[in-house]
């Protein structure tokens, strides 16, 4: 008989006791789901704000700026990716003295309609016109640090006031012109024809 009333008493302490802990525990529980905002009733302006992550803007475009619709350019490659296109659509042009279009040519006419096409640049028709009103960047002994692509290189190569030709400066001492033998060809600065004739290099806004 005292043996079963241990017993009883002994499970009736474990009960007691396994109660308590359980209670204990769901307070817990219930307590730190309301701190962590996991209730039913948590309201929606207690819970943790929501972070985005904004993608990374891909990097893999690239602009395009052979049309004739734009008047402004900012790096000097874009103006000599232009000015590349400019030399193969007039490839072929053959050198007319006063012609201005691609069946014919002459060297000013040239740099004016590749300027006004490619740059919305309306330049004077004349050569040493040309020379007179654009920024005077210097003369024959002009360092070639100080050029930017389209800036306009003169040369005197012939006898009296209208012995000049004229091209369009890249990069490296190189610049575009129309040949008088004939279509848009590059040359340097530096080469022994044209260092010793170089006259003037002047510059007409672009950028």
């Amino acid at each position: 008989m005292r043996l079963v009333v241990r017993y009883s008493i002994v499970c009736f302490v474990i009960v007691g006791m396994a109660i308590m802990f359980c209670g204990c525990f769901i307070q817990d529980f219930n307590k730190n789901a309301r701190m962590a905002n996991y209730g039913a009733n948590a309201s929606p302006a207690t819970k943790p704000p929501r972070v985005l992550i904004k993608p990374q803007e891909s990097t893999s475009q690239t602009s395009n700026h052979h049309t004739a619709s734009y008047a402004t350019f900012t790096p000097d490659s874009d103006i000599i990716k232009e000015l590349l296109r400019q030399q193969e659509e007039w490839s072929s042009t053959p050198y007319v003295s006063g012609g201005v279009k691609k069946n014919g040519a002459d060297c000013s006419g040239f740099v004016m309609n590749v300027f006004e096409e490619s740059f919305g640049v309306n330049l004077p028709r004349v050569t040493t016109v040309q020379m007179e009103q654009g920024e005077n960047l210097g003369g024959k002994h002009i360092s070639y640090s100080k050029l930017k692509a389209g800036d306009l290189v003169f040369f005197k190569t012939g006898r009296g006031a209208t012995g000049y030709h004229v091209g369009i400066y890249l990069q490296d001492g190189d610049f575009l012109h129309l040949s008088t033998k004939g279509g848009a060809k590059i040359a340097n600065l530096s080469s022994s024809y044209w260092k010793p004739k170089l006259k003037r290099a002047v510059r007409y806004p672009l950028r």
